[in-house]
């Protein structure tokens, strides 16, 4: 996955988001976001920086090894329960959309 390269000034928040109700400004919107999202935000941060990455290329990553290993258990004569573990949970890592 690459880099994404955007100015800062750049970004802007939908003001008619319905979500938040008659946002008046940038300013205000990114306030409701960050008050309304506290915890989610705190949790992304320590993630960030104990991960050293976003969690979506922590995702990919680990769904990539999942399928890696139901290639190898598949090829490496895994028992009936192992690769029908491995395949669950593989299909309910796409049901999620993010592999194909």
């Amino acid at each position: 996955m690459g880099d994404i390269e955007s100015n800062l000034d750049e970004v802007l928040f939908d003001l008619n988001n319905p979500r938040f109700d008659g946002l008046a400004s940038q300013r205000e919107a990114l306030e409701k976001i960050v008050l309304s999202q506290r915890s989610k935000l705190v949790n992304l941060a320590e993630d960030i920086v104990t991960e050293g990455m976003s969690p979506l290329q922590h995702e990919i990553r680990l769904k990539t090894c999942l399928i890696e290993q139901v290639k190898s258990a598949r090829d490496g004569g895994a028992s009936f329960d192992e690769l029908s573990t491995l395949l669950g949970k593989l299909e309910a890592a796409r049901s999620t959309g993010d592999v194909n």
